[in-house]
Order: C-alpha cells, then structure tokens, then sequence
C-alpha cells in the first residue's frame, strides 16, 4: 500500500501539480513558446525527470485554459499599475511578419512614483481592414478604453512614425500631443541624401558588385581566399534594403573595409569571366564613398543610441537634431557630392518638428542630461525657462486645490499604498549554480557624451571613469548555511583585508559615495517576509545597527530589490525568496546608502526546516570621490554658521579653502566667555592672512603677506597651525609664515562658546564669499548641513550674479561680489552700474569720427605672427567673424552710418540709402556683395537699433525689435577679414581707393545722432567720451557732440549695503604685528592706572579738605571781661546742664534773627 501511494501520480488539483501547470504557461508565455512544446519528446523527458509523478496536460488545456487564465491576471495588474499612473505616452506601429501578414502593435509608458519607467504592450493584432487613418483610430479608441488609458488633465501622448495615415489616425482618435519617431525621420533624411543623383548612382554600381558575390559561389569563395591572404575579416558583403535603416551606409562601410580583396578577387581570372559588366570603383568612387560614410556616420550613431537607450524620451529629440544640423553645416572643404547631400538632408530635416518644437524644447530642459540647453541663444533659453515657470505655477496651484478638495473627501482617513504589480515569475527553473554566479550588473556607457558633445550633462548617477577605493574581505565567496533559525541565526561576520574596522568606517564616512553588492540565495528559506513582520534574515553595518531591507531596494523599506522592480516571483511577497518554493532562486543588489556601510555581520535563519538551505556573498566595499573636497557654502550676508565647540587639547590643525572679493573677513573665531582664550583666521587686507590667538601668553598673531590679492575671486587654500612649539600660517604654494615659541610655553587651548565659522562675536568682520572643505583638526565639518537661505547662507559656492534683480545690460559682465555685484563694461559700448547709460554723439553735417583699430606696423607684426601660428584668432589679423551693433536717428539721406576699412581692399560698410532704407556692404576678396538690412525708411527720425552677427558665411541681421533675418554668403566668397585698419562714423574720409557705391552715399554725411556703437570689442564713441588712455586713437572733426539719442531714463535698483558709499558698517579693531609686546603693553597700563589715581586723590583732598564747618557775617555776643556771660544778656535762672545737640553748633543766619 505505502508503493502505491507514493508511487501514484499527482493529482491535477494538487498545489505542488498547480505550481508546475503554472510555471509551464509562464515559461511559454515569456519565451514565446508554442503550446505544442509540451507534446515534444524532450520537454516530456525533462518534466518527467524533474518530477516523475505530474502530468502533463494537453495543449488545448494551456491554449484553453491556463494561458487566458494567466493573461487575465497579468492584465488586471497591469490595469492596475496604469491606473495608478498620472500621465500615459504610448507608442503605435504598423508591420509585416515574414509571412506577408500585417499586425499594429500598441505599447504604452509610464512612469512610477519611484521615477521608475515601466512599458507595457498591451496589444499586438492583425490588422485585415484597409490601412487608412480611420481604421487604425478606431483601434487606438478600443485600446484606450479597453485598458483605461484615458486622462482628462494631460491627454495620451502618442509616438508614430511619419506616414500620412498615422497623422489622420492620431488626429480622429484625439489624441496629442503627437511626435514622430525621431529614428524614422533619421532614416527618411538618410534617404533623402542618398537620393542624390550622383550618390544613387554610386550605390547602385556598388549595389551591383555586392549581389553578384552573393549570386555566385566561387567569387564568395575566391573572396575569402583573399581575405585571408590580406589578414582581413572574413566577413561577407552586405547589399542593402530599403526598409532596413542605415543598410546603405553598412553596404558603403564594408565595401570600403574590403575593397582591396573585392578588387582582387574581380581581377581573378576565375572570377573575371563571369563579372565582365562588373567595374571596380575608380579613386573619385572611392574618395566620394568615404565622404558619404563620414557624413552619414552621425546620423547612424544618433539611431543606435537610441535603439539602445532603455528609455527613450522625447528630450532626445532636439539635441540630436541640433547635432546632425551642425554635422551638415556647409563646409568651404567639402565636395559637391557632400555639400548636395548636406542641403538634401537639412532640407528634409529642418520642416520636421515645428508644431510641437516648443514642447520639445521644454521637454528638453527638464532633462538632467541637457538642461542647460546650450545648442540655443540666450534670450531663447531664457524664454523656454519662462514658460517651464509659469506651468510650474499653475500646476503646483492646481495640485493645492486638488489636495484641498481631497482631504474634505477624505474626511481625514488615510489611504493604503499601491501595491506592487508584479510581472511574470521569474528564475522559478534557475539552479543553485545559476543563483551562486549572479554578479553585480556592469556600468554601461552610452554614446550620448561622445556623440552630442557639449551639449550633453554627464547624468549625476554615471559612474564610469571614477577612481573607486576597493576593500575585499573573507565573504566574497559563497558562505552556505544550514540548520538556523529566527532565534538563533547564523551569524557570519565580514573581516575587511588590510584594514582595521575604524579605518573602513572612516572610508566610508569621507567618501562622495559607497558601495557594496549582496546576494542571498535561497531553496525554501525566507528573507525578510512581509513588510511590518519579523525578518528571518538581516544585515548589520555601521553602529552596530540591524538593517532590514536588502539589496537594490530605500532603505527602511522592508523590501528586496525584485519589489522595487516589480519582478518579484510572488506578488504577495517583496522578497523571491520569501515565496518559500522548493526552488532555487535568490535576491541580490546594490547597498548603497553610505550611512549605513560597511556591512559587518549578516544574518541568517530559516534554513532549519527539511531541506532548506542559503547561501551569501557580500562584493568588495567600493567607494569613490571625497565628500568634503566640495563640501562648499557661500555667505552672501554679515552672519556665521555655529558648530561644537572645537576642542583641540594643545595642538590645532586647520584647513579650508575660500573665495572671495571682499577686502577683509573673519573666516573662523573660537573663544571662551571672556575671550581669555581664543583662535581667529581671517583675512585683514587683500594680501594680508591673519592667524590671531591667545592660549596663554598674551594675543599672538602670525601674518601672511601674499605677494599677489588673495581676494581675486579665485580658490585659495589655507592651512594654520598650532602647538608648544609654534605657530605656522600657509596659503597655497607660498611659503610659510612661522612664529616660534620660547622654550617651556605652555598651550591650553580650553573654548566653552560655539565654533564660528564666517564672522567674529556679533557678526562683526563678516566673511562674504564661498568657504569649501574645512577640516579640524582632520574631522571634516559639515557646511553643507547649515544652509541657511534666509540668513544668507547657500549651497555651494553661488553668489548674486545668478540672482540679479537688475541684470548686467548691454553685454556687461556680471562681477560677484556675493552680497552685491557690479557689471564690468569694459567691452561694451555702454556705461553706468548696470552698463545701461547710452554713449552716443550728435553729427551736424561735415562731421565724422575715426578710430584706429591699429597702424601699419603692427598690422604687418600681426601678419608676419599670422604666418607662424594660423590657428591663433586672438591675433585679430583674419577676422572670421563679426559683431556691430549701433542704434541712430536722423532724417537725412543718404549717409554712411558705419565703415570699416582695411590695409588691403577689405571692407564692411552700412549705408543708409536715399530712400530711407539701409543695406549691409560686404568685401571679403575680390567682389563686394550687398545684403539688405532695413527695406522700411529708417530716416524716420526715430531711433532704430541695428545688429548685424556674421559667423563665416552665415550672417544674422535684426532691425529694433523684430524677427532676426540671416543671409548666406557664397561659398566662393572669402570668409576672412583681412587686417582691420580704422572704424568711420559719420563719414568716411579714407585715403586711397573707396569703392563707388560708398562714395555715392558718402554726401552730405550723416545729420543726427548715433550711439552705443561697437564692432567686436572696439567702441569708438565710449573711448572717445570716455578715454582711459591720455591719448585715444580717435580722430574727430567738426561738430561731434555727446548725445544720449533720446534714450529712456533708466530704472535703477536698490543699491547693495555693499556697494553704498554712505553705508557704516561695524567696526572690529585687531591686533597687528606693529603693537607693543606683552610686558610693555603692561607696563603702560599700570602706569596709566597709576596717574587716573593720583588725580582722583588730589581732587578729593582740594573739593573735601573743609567739610563740617563754613564762615558767615553775622554779628557775635559781647562778654565781660570778669564774667563768662555776655553783657546783653539778662539775669535768669541757669537752666540745667543738657547735652549738646547738633543744632547748637548750627550759625544764626542774619535773616532768621530779622524776622524773630
């Protein structure tokens, strides 16, 4: 009886039966098996070995039965997921299987609350009807309500490719907003290129070349003989499909890799006589088809990136885009097989886009990656951030009201979590060894730095090209564990090589970031379980504390890495290992929370169970970076940040890096109550660095006297030092300044009040700049941690240059200052704080102004240097570029508002015509060429702002306030302007050859006002009015008068404390090198105690000396000579004798006896 009981088969609706039917539709489901695979010989041998006593059902059975089943239940989770999801893109596309059937595959994208983003394809089916945009929008209408996609606040984003139907299909079906596929518009460019005439022609003579050596077998053959022989890759010809991307430019690259062998081989007489309408490629062929793969080359890396990029966002799509534009440029070097497929491609490229480029552009500027949109113009830029602003307002005011109206809904109850939808089962037939070789996943480098250059912000989580601190220990290996339990668990402590304990920690304590990888593997033994109960396994890190959530997932979280990823085997549970399967499987990722590394002991339990066992191996901890080297705040206002009190005992060690354009600061101040004991370093002068103490003998201070400003804005670190023996002052490479010690000197450096750290007591000699990298004594302090905006403490190292309420105007650059700044006009036309005030002239008829850009002499050094060192444009010999800029006014035509000249017959005019209008005159070689700026009558007697920008032959023209015009100069004209010599204004008064059109409008000369002129960094008008050399290079005659042109008054700001000349701040006396010593210091105050007390004892004895007792005029009593009583006095009884009394010694005052 026992034999047949445990001899006969499971029963289908036994659990351990339902589990395997279970993992076979997942194994069909996820690698697209066929439901016959369980009628083939192998598979039924696997089973029946793995588990002799199941039964495998049929195939109708898991077609029927298991699979809708489980499509249902992934469906509801996926439902599920998307519900919880606040905005939904998705991506649609029509294709072809092999067998000449059409499908439309509609896949959609989220984004989680944990920034994950996830895809999901919830449809692919056959598409029978007609290929019309009516068609395929009732299918996306069907999907969208089918899986509950639909969103009233933000809409269905939607991504096609560029057919015609797709756009009708996007557009009934109501959705938007709608981008192309960027891939296809690549490819649809690449094939406008390739339809060149002369590029089709060469692809189809290579095209020819390639099919015959696939047709015949000897030349295939003879073709790899010859490979060989030349030490090639034997690598067959690629002949290219039209709806294949970029096979044309693979066909070109292996062709030109192999083109030696293909000629060898086509000259092989075994070869030759089937190949006689065959032709090799001549040099040209050759030169052009290299030309052709350069060129396309970009266009191809573009498309892999994004074939290869995990998620492909739309702010992808502008940077790239920008990228082949600027790849296409014209280029003078460039043949005319390139320069036509470069106008075929941007011709094709630029109309793509337009509706939705704004969008884009915002897009684009979220993105870490490009959020500083270089590719673009600033006042662009400036726009695109505007707009972001301005929906970041609403948003936010709409998710305050949204909020508000939820929580009276709510009535104050609070809502459970999502619950985590889980894909598939997975690693449910993986084995011991496949868990035990898990490794940490490599960093992968894409090729978006290398391909877009500049324009691409290395993303903060790249990790690559770091110099990483690894420390290997005694559990890199798999430690197998047996036989523990949640009261009594394995503990398995790690033992770090060549390392103490206390000196991993401090690694990991300093370092930017830290990391270490963990694996658990596990045949029915369970992790942490579910969150809120007990784990059964745990690690142990820094502190001693017991972490319980594992690799991969936030720390606190009580979860595995699977849960974050929604890959867990079980969705019941955050861990696979904690769905207890009698299967190896495991749960591993990245601890990386610093805080909490290294990891010390891990523990183990539940593997005491029957047949239940783990297994765990810890990665070497990795680090990289210094988190102080940056640990950086800046002080834009008089205040300090306060820290412990430092307690160095009688040797102090500090180190700091500042920055600063102020002339003075205290960086640091430690004291007690009374300042009996303190240390102070601060900066007293531009070039004098103080380190002030008193420990016991006195105040001391060590001066540092830089030979260069230590306040140029630039980082400077500072090292001080102290013990019995001396004090010591550095900064930088410069030596150190010493002050010794006398023998026997006693230090005792014991502070009771607060470490400052940016002012002295009372926020007196405040510092205002950017401090980085303090260290006490070696202990890093925290800056960083004390942030403060309102009381003037930043981030990192940002002054008032990013935050100016009243920009630098003009081209002005903007100084910092930290708590202020001022604008440097140097190379502007302009003046004022904010280089706002116009510098312009008034010109009555017959007036002109010259300016020398330089002589003769110094054009030919200029020349002769130009020869030497081509590439050195600071030379200013050959201007490949230019700027003017100027604003007038004037009602007289015609006139020559500007004109540049030069030693050979180069020259740049703007001339103002009889009509009113204003052209733009250009010699750059031997033919002048005229380019219209202004078709309206600017001789309006208005101001009118002129702008003019050239950049080799692209020239950018803008009239005051409207749309910028560019025109192009022939790529037979030379870009270079050869040695300016001077600027006229007004007229022009040349000596020598001046070309016909200047002369006709050179009379009667310019009758008005002209201002803010400047050509690159000359600006005749402000040297002229505002010299700073004794003699300006400026030539004037007639009647040349300063004149504003009628510009508004400006709007000034607030001036800054800083900048106030009015403003008294307070006042902090120090002591100097050049103060008496100690003991005289001493001497000369008991001396000057010693005379306050002589002088108060003289004046007490002068002011005191007759007190008690005053003389007065009134008469005495007479007495007899022979009797002691006075002769007016009459006889009376003598009274008894009575004791004296104040009173009586008191004088009668003469008044008092008039009145009695």
């Amino acid at each position: 009886m026992l034999t047949s009981t445990f001899g006969a088969p499971l029963a289908q609706k036994s659990a351990r039966a339902k589990e395997i039917t279970k993992c076979i539709a997942v194994f069909m489901a996820k690698d697209m098996r066929p439901f016959s695979v369980v009628e083939n010989e192998g598979f039924r041998l696997l089973i029946n070995t793995l588990e002799p006593k199941y039964h495998i059902p049929s195939r109708q059975y898991f077609s029927q039965t298991e699979i809708p089943a489980l499509y249902k239940q992934t469906k509801e989770k996926v439902i599920q997921t998307l519900r919880q999801a606040n905005s939904i893109a998705i991506t649609t596309d029509g294709w072809t299987s092999r067998a000449t059937e059409s499908f439309i595959t509609i896949t959609a994208h989220v984004i989680t609350d944990e920034w994950e983003m996830l895809s999901f394809v919830l449809q692919t089916r056959p598409l029978y009807e007609a290929h019309t945009g009516v068609h395929i929008a009732e299918i996306l209408r069907s999907a969208v309500a089918e899986w509950e996609l639909e969103r009233a606040a933000c809409g269905i984003g939607v991504v096609t490719d560029n057919a015609r139907n797709m756009d009708v299909a996007v557009r009934e079906a109501g959705l938007a907003p709608h981008v192309k596929c960027f891939a296809h518009t690549l490819n649809l460019a690449s094939q406008a290129g390739l339809s060149v005439p002369r590029v089709h022609r060469l692809l189809g003579r290579v095209r020819r070349v390639v099919a015959f050596f696939h047709r015949s077998t000897t030349a295939a053959a003879v073709l790899t003989s010859n490979q060989k022989a030349m030490e090639l890759p034997q690598h067959k010809l690629i002949i290219d499909v039209v709806t294949r991307w970029n096979s044309s430019l693979d066909m070109l690259e292996r062709y030109l890799k192999h083109q030696s062998a293909v000629a060898a081989t086509l000259l092989s007489p075994y070869v030759r006589r089937n190949a006689r309408e065959i032709d090799t490629l001549d040099h040209a062929d050759i030169n052009d088809a290299e030309d052709i793969v350069k060129l396309l080359k970009p266009m191809k890396t573009a498309t892999t990136v994004l074939s290869d990029e995990k998620t492909p966002t739309v702010s992808l799509i502008v940077p790239l885009k920008h990228m082949i534009e600027s790849s296409m440029a014209p280029n003078e070097e460039d043949s005319a097989t390139v320069s036509a497929m470069k106008r075929a491609i941007l011709d094709n490229l630029s109309n793509r886009y337009t509706d939705v480029y704004d969008w884009l552009l915002e897009c684009t500027a979220l993105d870490p990656r490009f959020r500083t949109l270089p590719h673009l113009e600033e006042d662009l830029r400036q726009d695109v951030f505007r707009r972001l602003r301005e929906k970041a307002v609403q948003l936010s005011n709409k998710t305050n009201v949204t909020m508000e109206e939820a929580d009276e809904g709510d009535g104050g109850e609070g809502t459970s979590g999502p619950t985590p939808a889980a894909e598939q089962p997975v690693n449910l037939t993986g084995t011991a060894e496949e868990a035990e070789v898990e490794q940490p996943p490599p960093n992968k480098k894409t090729a978006l730095e290398d391909l877009l250059g500049g324009t691409f912000t290395e993303p903060a989580v790249a990790e690559s090209d770091k110099a990483w601190t690894v420390i290997r220990h005694n559990r890199i290996d798999n430690t197998k564990v047996t036989g523990s339990t949640t009261d009594r668990p394995y503990l398995g402590d790690v033992e770090y090589y060549n390392a103490s304990w206390a000196e991993v920690t401090a690694l990991a304590n300093t370092s930017e970031y830290c990391e270490q990888w963990i694996v658990f593997s596990c045949y029915k033994s369970r992790l942490l379980n579910t969150p809120g109960g007990r784990p059964f396994s745990y690690w142990i890190g820094r502190n001693n504390e017991s972490h319980m959530y594992w690799g991969g997932s936030f720390m606190q979280s009580q979860k595995c890495g699977c849960a974050i990823n929604r890959t867990c085997t079980d969705s019941r549970f955050y861990c696979n290992c904690d769905a207890d399967y009698r299967l190896w499987s495991s749960d591993a990722g990245w601890l990386n929370y610093r805080d909490h590394l290294p990891v010390l002991t891990v523990a183990v339990g539940d593997t005491n169970r029957t047949g239940s066992e783990a297994k765990f191996n810890i990665g070497p901890l990795r680090c990289h970076g210094d988190r102080n080297t940056w640990n950086a705040v800046s002080f834009t206002k008089p205040t300090y940040i306060e820290f412990p009190t430092f307690k160095p005992g009688t040797s102090a060690d500090i180190s700091f890096h500042f920055k600063t354009t102020a002339t003075h600061g205290v960086f640091l101040e430690n004291s007690d109550f009374r300042h009996r004991n303190f240390i102070r370093v601060e900066l007293n002068s531009t070039t004098n660095l103080l380190f002030v103490f008193m420990v016991g003998d006195g105040i001391i201070n060590v001066t540092l006297r830089s030979p260069m400003p230590l306040n140029d804005d630039e980082w400077h670190f500072v090292q001080a030092e102290i013990n019995v023996k001396g004090a010591r002052l550095k900064v930088d490479y410069q030596p150190w300044a010493i002050r010794r010690f006398p023998g026997q000197t006693s230090v005792s450096m014991k502070f009771t009040e607060p470490l400052l750290v940016g002012a002295a007591w009372y926020k007196l000699r405040a510092f205002l700049g950017c401090l980085r990298g303090l260290r006490m004594n070696g202990v890093p302090v925290d800056l960083e941690g004390k942030v403060n905006e309102t009381e003037g403490i930043r981030l990192n190292c940002t002054g008032q240059c990013l935050n100016t309420t009243l920009p630098c105007r003009n081209g002005g650059r903007c100084m910092e200052g930290y708590a202020s700044y001022y604008c440097d006009c140097n190379n502007t036309a302009f003046d004022g704080y904010y280089c706002h005030k116009d510098i312009g002239a008034y010109f009555e008829a017959g007036a002109w102004l010259r300016y020398n850009i330089r002589t003769e002499a110094i054009s030919n050094e200029a020349q002769w240097a130009h020869w030497m060192y081509p590439h050195n444009f600071s030379l200013g010999y050959n201007q490949t570029s230019d700027e003017i800029e100027f604003s007038f006014s004037t009602t007289q035509t015609p006139a020559i508002l500007l004109y540049m000249s030069s030693f050979v017959r180069d020259y740049i005019a703007v001339i103002l015509k009889n009509d009113g209008s204003v052209d733009l005159r250009y010699r750059l070689g031997l033919i002048p060429h005229t380019y219209q700026v202004s078709a309206r009558n600017l001789a309006d007697g208005f101001p009118h702002f002129i702008n003019i920008t050239r950049h080799n032959h692209t020239i950018r023209i803008q009239v005051d306030y409207t749309e910028p015009t560019r025109e192009s100069m022939t790529l037979l004209e030379d870009i270079r302007f050869n040695s300016p010599k001077s600027m006229f204004l007004g007229r022009v008064m040349e000596v020598g050859d001046i070309d016909y059109e200047i002369q006709r409008h050179n009379a009667p000369g310019l009758i008005g006002c002209i201002s803010g002129v400047r050509y690159n960094i000359y600006a005749p008008l402000k040297t002229y009015f505002r010299p700073n050399v004794t003699d300006p290079p400026v030539t004037v005659q007639g009647y040349v008068v300063e004149s504003n042109c009628g510009a508004f008054p400006p709007v000034l700001g607030l001036v800054p404390w800083e900048a106030d000349p009015w403003y008294t701040g307070p006042v902090f006396y120090y002591i100097h090198d050049d103060l008496p010593t100690a003991p005289w210091l001493a001497l000369i105050i008991f001396l000057i105690l010693g005379l306050i007390l002589l002088a108060s004892y003289v004046l007490y004895v002068n002011l005191y000396r007759y007190k008690g007792s005053y003389d007065t005029n009134e008469p005495k009593s007479l007495e007899s000579p022979g009797s002691a009583k006075p002769l007016t006095e009459e006889s009376e009884p003598e009274p008894e004798p009575r004791r004296r009394t104040k009173e009586k010694n008191l004088p009668e005052i003469q008044e008092e006896l008039t009145s009695e």
